[in-house]
């Protein structure tokens, strides 16, 4: 009776101690399993809750935003307007490291700072260090759960057509 006691508290607090991924119903598996991986290897906090909404009505010009609420919640929404599967995965490969960034205190919002300094002016993408870092997440993060090359020719011209962008 101890020894299965025991192995309860165990199971129970090893299924307490995961952070929580909130897909939407409607979310590709893939994505959410992509998400939940990168989360558990490199943010791995269990009060960490990751809301990830895969089909956001935002405007054409952004593929994806990363919203902090706290310390410990975040919100990943990506564009309903882009189909292709392959800069799906990019984009949230690339929301996934702001909420790396978020949580290790590099990026903070509202003001913007990255690394501490206030950013008032504003930047064009490219310039941006929070997103020059997103975008070496994301190449970090296809190279070890994708299993083959980046399908683009380059991330430059990438970032040139799709923005993805945190508020």
């Amino acid at each position: 009776m101890k020894y299965i006691l025991l192995s309860l508290v165990l199971i129970t607090s090893l299924v307490l101690k995961s952070q929580t991924i909130n897909c939407h119903p409607s979310s590709p598996p893939i994505e959410c399993g992509l998400l939940n991986k990168v989360s558990e290897k490199y943010i791995n906090d269990d009060k960490v809750t990751i809301i990830y909404q895969p089909y956001s009505p935002m405007t054409k010009a952004f593929n994806g935003v990363t919203y902090q609420y706290n310390k410990y919640l975040y919100q990943i929404s990506l564009s309903g307007y882009r189909a292709d599967n392959l800069l799906r995965l990019w984009a949230l490969f690339h929301e996934a490291g702001h909420v790396i960034d978020f949580h290790k205190g590099r990026l903070e919002q509202m003001p913007i700072k990255w690394k501490g300094k206030e950013y008032k002016e504003y930047l064009d993408w490219k310039d941006r260090p929070w997103e020059k870092s997103a975008e070496k997440h994301a190449k970090k993060l296809w190279k070890e759960f994708m299993g083959f090359s980046i399908p683009f020719e380059s991330l430059g011209e990438l970032s040139n057509e799709f923005k993805c962008d945190h508020k």
